[in-house]
């Protein structure tokens, strides 16, 4: 009978294996579990270490991009300072308008040294500079790209010839003084005469209203127009005239409209010509234009 266990005894042990079976089960998922969470925690350092790694390759990488552009820009300010400071060759000077002047001029009213370095040349000092040449009218120096300087002129231009105290005197359609000489042969101009000047100097302006009204006349021809004509003479106020190369007289009045008589003066004076008129004189008067034949 002792071999026969009772109903209770039987129960609990049965409740006792399967008790043991439940925690073998939960330590064998627990496990399981640990084993998962264990992972995860393997592949997030992973995944850590793998961001971190980039994100340290990324700041050197920046920080090498960062000095090599310091490296780039101290490398030019460098060469900057050596072009500056140094008397090394960069860049040219073109000039450009002028007929008369040349590089050599310029740089030398510009106290320009060899070898050229436009990057050590004051654009402003060398055009104020220039403005004081009697040779120049207008002059406006600029910097473009690859160190060209370029200095644009108007020229001076010579428009007729006057006889001075000693000496004759060249000036220009504003009655500015270019070139003084007890001679001047070789200058083909119209002559102002009628009237002659004082002791006037190289750069001077003549302000007389007599001499004006002749480089009102003047001005107004075309550049053929003033060569047609070899004087203009204004000794009577009243009665103002111009003389062509071939002799012919044009009578001008007191010249109250001298712009639209020297217009009206250049056509007629081509008309005679190509006409071949004998004529003792023309009257270019813009109201009643006459031209007097030769008997």
């Amino acid at each position: 009978m002792s071999e026969f266990k009772s109903f209770k005894v039987f129960q609990k042990e049965s409740h006792n294996e399967a008790e043991k079976i439940r925690q073998d089960v939960n330590e064998t998922d627990n496990f399981s579990v640990s084993k998962l969470e264990e992972s995860d925690v393997v592949e997030q350092e992973k995944d850590t270490v793998d961001i971190e790694h980039k994100q340290s390759k990324e700041i050197w990488r920046n920080l090498n991009n960062k000095h090599y552009m310091l490296g780039a820009v101290s490398v030019i300010f460098l060469i900057f300072l050596i072009l500056l400071l140094f008397p090394v060759p960069f860049g040219q000077v073109q000039i450009t308008g002028s007929k008369v002047i040349t590089e050599e001029d310029v740089m030398f009213v510009g106290q320009i040294k060899k070898p050229i370095n436009t990057l050590q040349i004051s654009t402003a000092d060398l055009e104020n500079r220039l403005k004081h040449d009697i040779r120049v009218a207008d002059v406006k120096v600029s910097r473009h790209l690859l160190g060209i300087i370029e200095v644009n002129i108007v020229d001076r231009s010579p428009v007729a010839i006057m006889q001075g105290e000693y000496t004759y005197v060249i000036i220009d359609k504003n009655g500015y003084v270019l070139q003084s000489d007890v001679s001047i042969r070789s200058a083909d101009l119209p002559m102002i005469t009628g009237k002659r000047l004082g002791n006037v100097l190289l750069g001077d302006i003549i302000k007389d209203e007599d001499v004006l009204k002749a480089l009102t006349f003047l001005n107004a021809l075309t550049p053929e127009g003033v060569d047609l004509f070899s004087e203009i003479n204004i000794g009577n106020l009243e009665e103002l005239k111009a003389y062509t190369r071939k002799g012919i007289s044009v009578h001008l009045g007191a010249g109250e409209n001298l712009a639209e008589q020297a217009t009206l003066a250049e056509h007629m004076v081509n008309d005679v010509q190509s006409r071949k008129l004998s004529v003792e004189y023309l009257e270019a008067n813009t109201s009643s234009p006459f031209i007097k034949l030769k008997k």
